[in-house]
């Protein structure tokens, strides 16, 4: 009877080498596969809480919502008129327009369309990583 030879493998979960006892083993343990299957159930989206299966965190509709594209960038300002709406200035008062985080990336807030203003150059960079949720009188 011939015996054949399998080649060391990276365990799915915990990425160690091993020496499996079969072809199909994709475990270097018991205890790997159980918590490899624990963390593919079925969760919540950490943006808005609908079930995403897999090691995923957020669901795709929040992915895609994270990306702030250029199309996305021309909503908020059209949605905002073209205005700035911190100072209220527009673009016949000869000023440049950014579309700002009204909860800032770096403080936990996302590209969410909810999540963004126009805002004027000067008004922007006053602005610079403040959150006005937190400091709103």
């Amino acid at each position: 009877m011939r015996r054949t030879i399998i080649e060391s493998k990276s365990c799915k979960q915990c990425g160690k080498i091993f020496d499996p006892i079969h072809s199909e083993q994709l475990f270097c343990s018991h205890e790997c596969a159980i918590k490899y299957k624990q963390e593919m159930r079925i969760h919540n989206c950490t943006i808005c809480g609908t079930r995403v299966r897999g090691k995923q965190t957020i669901c795709g509709n929040c992915r895609g919502l994270n990306t702030l594209t250029e199309r996305r960038r021309f909503e908020v300002l059209k949605r905002d008129n073209f205005t700035c709406t911190y100072c209220g200035k527009t673009v016949k008062d000869d000023v440049k327009l950014h579309v700002d985080h009204i909860i800032p990336l770096s403080r936990g807030g996302s590209n969410n369309p909810n999540n963004l203003t126009t805002a004027c150059d000067k008004c922007n960079r006053g602005k610079s990583n403040i959150s006005l949720k937190h400091n709103m009188f």
